[in-house]
Parts: C-alpha cells; structure tokens; sequence
C-alpha cells in the first residue's frame, strides 16, 4: 500500500468515524448499497425467486429516502434481491432491517434467506424462521440476531412473495447497528490505522 493510499484510508476512516460519533451509531458495511440510497447496485435481482412462480417487478425509487420496490402480483409470484456478504457476520450480531409494505393478506411476506436458510420473514402463517413484524400494512423494523458465524461472501437473499393476490414492498435499509465507539475505541482504531 502506497504513502497515498495509507494517508487516503486514514481520511476516509476518520470522516466515517467522526460520523458515527456524530449520529450515534452507524451501518458496518456488511452489504453494499443496504441503504438503497440511490439505486440498486449490489444487489443481483432474481425475479422470480423460484421456478414455481410468476415473475414480480424489481426497481429502484425514491420513495421511502430511497428503497427498493417489489411488486409481486399471482398466485403464486415471487421476487428476489440477493448478494454476498462484503464482510463477515459474527455470531450474536445483530442484522437490522426496515422494509415498508402494502396490505398483505393472508398469504404474502417478506423473508430473509442467509446462506439458503430462512431466518426471519413476516408472514403467521410461515411456520419455519423468525416471525416479525406482521401488521397488515406499514413499516416493520425487525433485527435478527445471527446465529452462528457467517464468512464474507456468505449469500443474503430479501425476497417478496404472494399467493395469490398483489403486494408491494419497499426495502429501506439491511444492515449490521453498530453501538456509538467512546474515546478510548476510537483512539484504539486510530492507532491500529497508524501502525499500518
């Protein structure tokens, strides 16, 4: 690593640092783009989700500070965005996610697949995972506390399904909360910086 390179990563961790001193806390990076800030980079659409279903449709909008819109509509249609954990997560982390959705029925939900398992979703009638947030419309905040340790490249799957009928949802943020770093912490990650 060049002279550049270590005084450019300083910077960076410095600014990022101070920001989460600033708020309080702030996302690890476990997922690229888990903010869906701007658009869906990092994400891999997989629509549909299985080859049992009809196709929903994947975008990125602005609504909700930026999200990603699924609008699953059949009997059954599913969709999915996927990607590869950019770095790893640890046992007793917790994976923290707002998603927005339309009226659901009986028969929709979200769900959130690590490494092919179902983990946490929010459909009563789904008998395997964590049930959370299972109110008929609105906005769920669930974390899921990682249940073993998880390498990078490790695949998350988000995916909304239906049957039968039509849901809409907004995925708004995925991403591992971070406690606020005191003095001592952020003095230890700048030395360590420094040592490099």
């Amino acid at each position: 690593m060049s002279n550049f390179q270590k005084t450019l990563r300083k910077v960076v961790l410095a600014v990022v640092l101070a920001g989460c001193l600033a708020l309080g806390g702030c996302l690890i990076p476990l997922l690229q783009n888990g903010d869906f800030g701007s658009n869906l980079s990092g994400w891999t659409p997989v629509n549909p989700c299985d080859e049992f279903s009809a196709p929903g449709e994947i975008e990125w909008t602005a609504e909700h500070d930026g999200s990603a819109h699924v609008t699953v509509s059949g009997a059954p249609s599913c969709a999915s965005l996927v990607q590869g954990f950019a770095t790893k997560l640890m046992e007793g982390e917790d994976l923290e996610i707002e998603v927005y959705h339309t009226d659901l029925g009986d028969f929709a939900g979200w769900e959130i697949y690590v490494d092919g398992e179902l983990k946490i979703h929010n459909n009563p009638a789904q008998p395997h995972g964590q049930l959370c947030g299972d109110s008929p419309a609105g906005t769920d905040n669930c974390v899921w506390t990682a249940d073993a340790n998880y390498p990078k490249g490790t695949e998350i799957e988000l995916r909304a399904a239906v049957w039968p009928g039509t849901a809409e949802f907004y995925w708004t943020a995925i991403g591992v909360a971070q406690d606020e770093l005191d003095e001592q912490e952020l003095s230890e990650l700048e030395d360590a910086e420094q040592a490099e």
